[in-house]
């Protein structure tokens, strides 16, 4: 097997095949490299999965957190502790549970969703899930629990209200703000003030600006010598605060306010801690013992910064409408620049800094060494490389619906059949999905010559979703950004070792290449469209 695209070969390495778990936060394994992979954990951690799934599936039918019954409720807690600390601390917590039940499990009080069905039609696939039943979405950020009073919520108090939790346009929500009862329209008007449309296309042109040149060089710089992710997290953070203030909101970096934005979203764990509940175990435990009583001040004057910095957001209308919801008569009430700003809090910190953070680290600690420096004046191979890093590590693991089937979900683990009820959190997982191998074969193994030329097969932030189902446009819009971003950041890192200046390009984006091309042309288009709808 060759190891890249291009036919060309790593140095040479020992060709013993050894049998070993895939390790997701590690270097990615060549196909020259022979690896085997074997995800069945040992006997003793064998029985102790066992035992907290079979805790777990029956705490889920007894109806988990939504019983009534005390007893459920304070074993499912306390399930959800530790099953929620096991999956964070175990990186291969996914993989091993897949290894003993396939595609379907329970995890952290929800069920895991995995399963694809490529005409959406079976229930319990993920394909189904994302585009044909209804996304009720509930308090979690992934699988974790999201603390209702720090983001905005139904009057009924069952429904968060966030942007990344409204995600499916054939529910209407009975909410505090009018405005957020249509989340098409809302989302058309985030598109027309930010991120759509010639705000987008501005953006794309800051970031072949030669203020982004020099911010990507600078950080460039600032990693030489940085071995690995906790050395260089500081580096790319602060690189990451300029960068999208620069590219996003269009405020320079002199005026970033840096230590604002350091201290609200990446100082230690506090705003990922923040947004976690519940409320009681914030308000009780983690307010006093970590003093974070400052943060909401502070999240408030990032707000506030952005609101009279931003010059993409001088000219605010929060009547504005994008796309294919532009002149169409408006359902909600026009959104103040302030309710705005509450809304780009949790997008920013969450989807943009984050979730880029994350990709940056994987592609510069996880791909292949030497690839990138191979490779670094070829774009094209870059971007390869890049869809393949997110898809062995997903910067976005998976999301999340509410069951609303009547009767509830019929679902089947480990080959037995059961009946979860009505209100049972499901976690779709991409992080399964992106390495199932019916889609992929050698889930495990380094290849960008299979996604790099057909990014819509991945279950992540750069799918399609727009121009494939225009109805239910739930994939991140701010996708091809944050990918250009990383793509330039790993070219300037290699160019930095070479000893070349780097300067940055925009290529054409595949999907947006794609368009008009679906249908009798693509390879189940049906199958196409499910696949890759975002979580957002």
């Amino acid at each position: 097997n060759t190891a890249f695209s291009d036919g060309s070969l790593p140095p040479p390495t020992a060709m013993n095949s050894s049998s070993e778990f895939f390790k997701r936060k590690e270097r990615f394994k060549l196909p020259s490299e022979n690896a085997v992979f074997d995800n069945t954990p040992g006997p003793v951690e064998t029985v102790f999965i066992r035992s907290i799934h079979w805790l777990s599936l029956r705490m889920i039918r007894w109806h988990g957190f939504n019983s009534w019954n005390p007893i459920v409720l304070f074993i499912s807690f306390i399930l959800y502790l530790i099953d929620g600390a096991w999956s964070g601390l175990d990186r291969e917590y996914f993989v091993k549970r897949r290894a003993l039940y396939g595609d379907t499990f329970a995890t952290v009080m929800s069920i895991n969703i995995s399963k694809l069905d490529a005409s959406a039609r079976a229930p319990d696939s993920l394909d189904a899930r994302l585009t044909t039943i209804p996304q009720r979405r509930g308090f979690f950020l992934g699988a974790t629990l999201v603390n209702r009073a720090h983001v905005p919520i139904s009057t009924d108090k069952k429904r968060s209200l966030s942007l990344l939790h409204l995600s499916d346009s054939s529910v209407e929500y009975k909410g505090q703000k009018p405005w957020l009862n249509s989340h098409d329209q809302y989302r058309s008007t985030v598109m027309a003030n930010f991120i759509g449309g010639d705000k987008r296309r501005e953006a794309i042109a800051r970031q072949k600006s030669e203020v982004a040149a020099k911010l990507l060089s600078d950080a460039a710089a600032a990693l030489e010598g940085k071995k690995d992710k906790t050395e260089a997290y500081d580096v790319v953070a602060s690189f990451l605060i300029r960068y999208y203030q620069h590219v996003l909101f269009g405020i320079p970096p002199e005026a970033a306010r840096e230590d604002l934005l350091n201290a609200a979203f990446f100082a230690g764990t506090r705003y990922v801690f923040y947004l976690y509940g519940p409320n009681w175990l914030w308000s009780w435990v983690l307010y006093p013992v970590f003093c974070w009583h400052s943060l909401a001040k502070t999240l408030k004057e990032v707000k506030a910064h952005w609101a009279k910095s931003s010059p993409v957001l001088k000219d605010f209308d929060g009547a504005a409408q994008d796309g294919q919801a532009k002149g169409k008569p408006l359902k909600h009430a026009p959104v103040s620049l302030e309710e705005f700003t509450d809304q780009l809090e949790m997008l920013v910190g969450i989807a943009a800094l984050q979730g880029t953070l994350a990709l940056a680290l994987n592609c510069l600690y996880q791909m292949p060494e030497g690839f990138a420096d191979s490779h670094a004046t070829d774009e094209a191979e870059i971007r390869a490389a890049v869809l393949e890093c997110a898809r062995l590590d997903t910067p976005v693991t998976g999301s999340h619906c509410i069951v609303n089937d009547a009767g509830g979900l019929n679902v089947t683990i480990g080959g037995t059949k059961y009946t979860v009820p009505v209100g049972t959190t499901l976690f779709l997982s991409c992080t399964l999905a992106n390495t199932d191998p019916k889609r992929f074969p050698e889930p495990y193994v380094f290849n960008p010559s299979r996604t790099g030329r057909a990014p819509d097969e991945l279950l992540s932030f750069h799918a399609v979703g727009e121009t494939t189902n225009p109805a239910h446009p739930r994939i991140c819009p701010g996708r091809e950004i944050a990918q250009q971003c990383v793509i330039d950041l790993v070219r300037a890192v290699a160019a930095r070792r070479a000893g070349r200046a780097f300067t940055p390009t925009v290529a054409p984006q595949p999907e947006r290449a794609a368009k008009g091309k679906r249908g009798a042309n693509a390879r189940g288009s049906r199958s196409n469209t499910v696949r890759t709808q975002q979580m957002h």
